[in-house]
């Protein structure tokens, strides 16, 4: 036995871990330590003498435990976590740079054209192109609209437009069910009831019968369309402007005082609570029609897979990111090419790459470099040498079944011999 892999396995997780060694050439596990602390590593290994290659992660216990046991041995950083570190510290700074989810602007003609049904929202648009410094004509033709409809809405106040959307449908409601009462009522009329029958029948009282059979009878409530004047009357103007200049409500109250206003601070919070309430419906409406979103955890997976293979993002999804994060390209690019030195067994190519990475000059990236630098003679051998850890990984997946089996019922001596007696069961057959 002269090539080995080994790696640790928890006995009981973040408390006590376990070694195990297993030979390459023969894919068979060779022996279990309980414990992976470097100076017991280092005396397990020193009972091994032919050691000649072993293959590893990128643990410093390990790495001194080697050395002090086999100072000859030639020691291989295993690819695969090699690679895991690295795109692991690309994750963590995406992380840190973008959002959840990532705002992306759609194209200005779809801005503006992509209207809502909402007449509030389209006096916006109108009024806020107008701002822009489009003329009416203009304005027409963006938005597709007719001219005497974009006068009229660049001559309305925003803050008349408020309207209580409960109230209008309540309204309707009590439209519905007085028109359904006054049909009975005459359907009943209709087949020879008396206004005194028709009371007794439907519950309503003479009068209400009478007024139902009015030709003229009007189903809308007096007061609804009507406004009663409002103790602010006269004070919006202050407060739009005061409002846009950031002003605090303290501040708009004491003006308001200074300028004459006998009414109640609530009455200002009021209109103020309800004026920003529409304009951020106004604002997330708009944001619907003109952005979209991006899932960030879609963009960190192109660490890891290519784009055709991730679903739910596009090439031109993928561009428009990269607009908005010109580093990301640069990561994608410093990954592949680490994959490609890493398999292409080019040792001379890894200082080039260092210096590469080095220019981008990103924390977790310099985090990641000092690593390897520490462990730079595994990392050059994971270039240059076939070996890796995939035997030891999978030997812990079957160690870890083992153990569910014998759960509660297994000392560490129990197990270890145990799982030997099944190697050598397993290769006698």
């Amino acid at each position: 036995m002269k090539n080995i892999c080994i790696d640790d396995f928890a006995l009981k997780k973040r408390h006590i871990y376990a070694t195990v060694m297993i030979d390459i050439k023969t894919n068979r596990i060779i022996d279990i330590l309980n414990s992976r602390e470097s100076s017991k590593v280092a005396t397990w290994l020193k009972s091994f003498p032919n050691i000649k290659i072993v293959s590893r992660d990128g643990s410093n216990e390990y790495a001194k435990a080697i050395k002090s046991a086999h100072p000859n041995a030639i020691q291989i950083n295993d690819r695969f976590h090699i690679i895991k570190n690295l795109t692991e510290y690309l994750k963590s700074y995406m992380t840190k740079i973008m959002k959840f989810k990532i705002k992306i602007e759609k194209p200005r003609k779809n801005m503006e054209t992509s209207l809502s049904n909402s007449k509030t929202q389209r006096v916006k648009l109108a009024q806020v192109l107008s701002n822009d410094g489009l003329t009416p004509y203009e304005i027409s033709k963006k938005i597709k609209m007719d001219i005497r409809t974009v006068n009229k809405y660049l001559s309305l106040n925003i803050n008349t437009l408020f309207s209580n959307n409960k109230l209008d449908k309540k309204h309707k409601e009590s439209v519905n069910k007085k028109e359904i009462s006054v049909n009975i009522v005459k359907d009943l009329f209709s087949k020879g009831f008396s206004m005194a029958e028709i009371s007794r029948k439907t519950g309503f009282t003479k009068k209400t019968v009478k007024k139902y059979l009015n030709p003229n009878v009007s189903l809308v409530h007096g007061s609804y369309g009507s406004s009663r004047a409002s103790i602010l009357d006269g004070y919006f103007s202050t407060i739009e402007e005061m409002i846009n200049s950031g002003a605090s409500f303290s501040s708009i109250e004491k003006n308001l005082i200074s300028k004459g206003y006998k009414g109640s601070a609530s009455s200002i919070r009021m209109y103020i609570s309800k004026k920003q309430r529409l304009e951020n419906e106004i604002e997330s409406s708009s944001l619907k029609n003109n952005y979209y979103f991006v899932e960030r955890s879609k963009i960190i997976k192109m660490l890891y897979m290519k784009p055709e293979k991730i679903d739910g993002i596009s090439a031109d999804d993928i561009d428009s990111v990269f607009q908005l994060y010109p580093v990301l390209p640069k990561l994608y690019e410093l990954v592949d090419s680490f994959k490609k030195l890493l398999f292409e067994k080019k040792v001379k190519n890894l200082s080039k790459w260092i210096k590469k990475a080095e220019k981008l000059d990103i924390d977790e990236i310099k985090s990641f470099l000092n690593g390897i630098s520490m462990d730079i003679d595994g990392v050059k051998n994971a270039i240059k040498y076939k070996y890796s850890n995939g035997l030891a990984e999978g030997k812990i997946n079957k160690i870890k079944v083992i153990k569910r089996i014998m759960y509660g019922r297994s000392s560490f001596a129990y197990l270890r011999r145990k799982i030997l007696e099944l190697e050598k069961f397993r290769y006698a057959n």
